[in-house]
Protein backbone atom coordinates (compact mmCIF):
# COMPACT_ATOMS: atom_id res chain seq x y z
CA UNK A 1 0.00 0.00 0.00
CA UNK A 2 1.41 3.17 -1.27
CA UNK A 3 1.92 5.85 1.71
CA UNK A 4 -1.32 8.67 0.29
CA UNK A 5 -0.73 11.14 3.72
CA UNK A 6 -0.75 14.54 3.30
CA UNK A 7 2.54 16.21 3.46
CA UNK A 8 3.25 18.16 6.49
CA UNK A 9 4.33 21.44 4.97
CA UNK A 10 3.54 23.19 1.26
CA UNK A 11 5.41 21.46 -1.37
CA UNK A 12 8.45 23.09 -2.31
CA UNK A 13 7.51 23.73 -6.06
CA UNK A 14 3.90 25.13 -5.13
CA UNK A 15 5.87 27.09 -2.01
CA UNK A 16 8.00 28.68 -4.59
CA UNK A 17 5.36 29.52 -7.21
CA UNK A 18 3.32 31.15 -4.43
CA UNK A 19 6.27 33.32 -3.34
CA UNK A 20 6.84 33.80 -6.74
CA UNK A 21 3.06 35.27 -7.28
CA UNK A 22 3.43 37.27 -4.04
CA UNK A 23 6.53 39.09 -5.77
CA UNK A 24 5.41 39.76 -8.79
CA UNK A 25 1.61 41.33 -7.68
CA UNK A 26 2.29 42.55 -4.19
CA UNK A 27 -1.23 42.83 -3.24
CA UNK A 28 -2.18 39.18 -3.94
CA UNK A 29 -5.81 37.96 -4.33
CA UNK A 30 -7.27 35.21 -2.93
CA UNK A 31 -8.24 33.56 -6.44
CA UNK A 32 -4.55 34.23 -7.94
CA UNK A 33 -3.64 31.83 -4.93
CA UNK A 34 -6.33 29.51 -5.15
CA UNK A 35 -5.27 29.50 -8.95
CA UNK A 36 -1.69 28.57 -8.07
CA UNK A 37 -2.96 25.85 -5.94
CA UNK A 38 -5.53 24.34 -8.33
CA UNK A 39 -3.18 24.21 -11.35
CA UNK A 40 -0.50 22.29 -9.18
CA UNK A 41 -2.95 19.93 -8.35
CA UNK A 42 -3.76 19.11 -11.45
CA UNK A 43 -0.44 19.36 -12.82
CA UNK A 44 0.31 16.61 -10.60
CA UNK A 45 -2.53 14.52 -11.00
CA UNK A 46 -4.80 15.21 -8.34
CA UNK A 47 -8.44 15.06 -9.86
CA UNK A 48 -11.48 17.15 -8.32
CA UNK A 49 -13.26 16.08 -5.73
CA UNK A 50 -16.57 14.25 -7.37
CA UNK A 51 -18.86 16.50 -5.07
CA UNK A 52 -19.15 20.20 -4.93
CA UNK A 53 -17.28 22.14 -2.60
CA UNK A 54 -18.18 25.62 -0.85
CA UNK A 55 -17.50 28.54 -3.02
CA UNK A 56 -18.43 31.01 -0.80
CA UNK A 57 -18.20 31.27 3.21
CA UNK A 58 -21.46 29.38 4.57
CA UNK A 59 -22.26 31.61 7.66
CA UNK A 60 -23.25 34.58 4.67
CA UNK A 61 -26.70 34.57 3.99
CA UNK A 62 -28.11 34.87 0.55
CA UNK A 63 -30.42 37.66 -0.02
Amino acid sequence: MTDRRWPSTIPFDLRNRIDGLAERRGNMLSADVWTEIREWLERHGVDAPDHHLPASDPSMKQT
